[in-house]
């Protein structure tokens, strides 16, 4: 018995066309552990760093950042985005919640923040947010002392993530400044 199948002629051309957007999207996505790099147009590379836990005491959340570069500078703002998955004891508002980057003493804080994402099990909030790239340029030339904090009004919580600290210095050798 023969149990080839015929395809017809347009299923060919389908089947053709989506082999190639297959390979054309896994080449324009390069991976590594911690980031995903996408050539978009004109020439911008897009840069994902992965999400990271930060952990306390009574606290959990998840952070990450999407990075524009076009001729070896930064082409937007730096998207920072943040998931509250546990919120400290006593803190109720969520509004208030303030994300920055301590280098130094220097805090740069996210700005243009705007709530996603609320009560999605186990996601108490989900944020989105910018940082300055002039902001960003300070973290990278200062990535061995970068402190993240979530700041609930008078109550920090304050972590270094090494992690986080590498990646972003890894954007010395992609940026021109």
């Amino acid at each position: 018995m023969n149990y080839s199948i015929r395809l017809a002629k347009s299923q060919k051309w389908l089947f053709a066309f989506l082999l190639l957007i297959s390979i054309f999207l896994f080449s324009s996505c390069q991976t590594s552990e911690k980031v995903l790099t996408f050539a978009l147009e004109d020439d911008v590379q897009q840069y994902y760093i992965r999400s990271t836990k930060i952990k306390d005491k009574h606290f959990l959340a998840d952070i990450d950042f999407t990075i524009r570069v076009k001729n070896g500078a930064l082409y937007d703002p730096i998207n920072v985005n943040y998931s509250i998955k546990e919120l400290p004891n006593g803190v109720e508002d969520l509004k208030n919640v303030t994300v920055g980057f301590c280098v130094h003493d220097t805090v740069y804080s996210v700005m243009n923040k705007k709530i996603i994402m609320k009560n999605v099990d186990p996601i108490k909030f989900r944020y989105t947010s910018e940082l300055a790239p002039e902001d960003f340029l300070e973290l990278v030339h200062n990535s061995d002392d970068i402190k993240i904090q979530f700041m609930f009004g008078d109550y920090i919580i304050e972590s270094i993530k090494p992690e986080i600290n590498e990646t972003i210095a890894n954007f010395n050798i992609i940026l021109d400044d």
